[in-house]
């Protein structure tokens, strides 16, 4: 590192080989080849905006949500129905059965 230029880590397990960053790619085999660990200093380029609870990276907001599909969507429609079905027929076996003590 020569004056205050941070140095850089090497953005792909290739041109990690042979420097002292190729251990940030010694990772899990159900992990993306080129997806690394982080280090102590990369964890400087992690933000947060308390105003919009927002995570930052590098200056770039991150992107957490996740879409239901169409097909996810419709199963969850299902069921509701089918919880809704099975809640109105112990509602009326309820009835039915106060109906018959009370008479």
């Amino acid at each position: 590192m020569t004056g205050d230029t941070p140095e850089r880590v090497p953005s792909s397990r290739h041109a990690a080989e042979g420097t002292k960053y190729s251990g940030l790619y010694d990772t899990p085999e159900h992990w993306p080849r080129e997806v690394r660990h982080l280090s102590w200093n990369a964890t400087g380029l992690l933000g947060h905006d308390p105003q919009k609870n927002q995570l930052y990276w590098d200056g770039h907001a991150l992107v957490t949500e996740k879409r239901f599909s169409t097909f996810e969507r419709g199963l969850a429609v299902f069921g509701l129905v089918i919880a809704g079905i099975g809640m109105a027929a112990t509602v009326a076996q309820a009835v039915v059965a106060w109906l018959a003590y009370a008479h």
